[in-house]
């Protein structure tokens, strides 16, 4: 898919989209993480990064959210904040502006971000970032302050190399 928005991607309606989502996070399905972000956070760790998960996920879904982050991550975050403390796909709420509040909060020097949009508003208010490479992301363009990468295989690489406190 290329779209970053569920309704585009699944053609269904909003409310559907909730009622699903709900179910399959209530049902234990076997979500994995994507490649290589356990072992790429495990290694950020290693080399002293503190870690900081910040969602655009609503705090409807936190339990089950929190829930999956312990069971594949194993207390690897200082902490895990929801950006959206609304209804689940506001389309009034600022989630961008969200963000980097969170960001400025937690002290956070370098997002790592899968969203061109968000990505953009943190690097605009001073965040470095790292756009990792998905589907919906690939022909926009990459955002000052910001390098591309393909996989979590590489994000530690880039961090260790970036003038950061750790």
């Amino acid at each position: 898919f290329h779209s970053y928005t569920w309704e585009d991607v699944l053609k269904v309606n909003l409310d559907k989209i909730v009622k699903y989502t709900n179910e399959i996070l209530g049902s234990h399905q076997p979500i994995e993480p994507v490649p290589y972000a356990v072992e790429g956070v495990q290694k950020l760790r290693e080399q002293g990064h503190e870690l900081v998960v910040v969602t655009a996920r609503s705090e409807l879904f936190k339990d089950h959210s929190i829930s999956w982050l312990e069971q594949h991550f194993n207390g690897q975050f200082r902490s895990v904040r929801f950006a959206n403390n609304t209804k689940p796909f506001d389309p009034n709420f600022n989630m961008k502006q969200r963000k980097v509040e969170i960001c400025k909060e937690e002290g956070i020097e370098v997002m790592i971000e899968d969203s061109v949009k968000y990505l953009a508003a943190c690097t605009q208010a001073g965040i470095r970032g790292i756009l990792l490479n998905c589907p919906w992301n690939i022909t926009e363009e990459t955002p000052p302050n910001t390098i591309r990468v393909n996989s979590w295989k590489e994000i530690p690489q880039y961090l260790n190399g970036m003038d950061i406190k750790k």
